[in-house]
């Protein structure tokens, strides 16, 4: 059971046939089975955003217009900003230090009547037996 979750008031249940009798979505003071399932995501210890650079013309992007995407992370609690670079592959998977990220990807496809891979490695080798669809982020601990 997740941690600050309740257990069911009306004592344990056989299975789940009979869940939708008292937890219709209708009725009053019981929650419906979604919502009386629902558990929170876990909170973030960092908050990251993407900025892209204007078109030129500053309505879309034309043939010839070199758009930067920027990353900025930064610690979720402090607002301070993190080095990407500190960012590294988990050492040990049953203990992830904060600087250690299980995934870090970014993909951008397009165009859009002809998505397909753009700005990964994906786009530049188009191997799928050898690279992801996006870039990983990551200082890879075993490379």
């Amino acid at each position: 059971m997740p941690a600050k979750a309740v257990a069911h008031p009306g004592g344990p249940q056989q299975g789940n046939a009979l869940c939708s009798t008292c937890h219709t979505p209708d009725t009053g003071g019981v929650k419906s089975v979604a919502e009386a399932h629902k558990v929170p995501p876990p909170p973030f210890q960092e908050v990251v955003r993407l900025a892209l650079t204007a078109p030129t013309n500053g309505k879309f992007y034309v043939a010839g217009d070199k758009p930067q995407v920027t990353i900025p992370i930064t610690d979720a609690k402090t607002g301070t900003a993190i080095n990407p670079a500190t960012i590294m592959e988990p050492k040990d998977p049953q203990k992830v230090a904060a600087n250690e990220w299980r995934r870090a990807n970014l993909f951008v496809s397009g165009p859009r009547y002809h998505t397909g891979s753009a700005l990964t490695t994906a786009a530049a080798n188009p191997n799928p037996a050898e690279f992801y669809p996006e870039n990983d982020f990551r200082v890879r601990v075993d490379p």
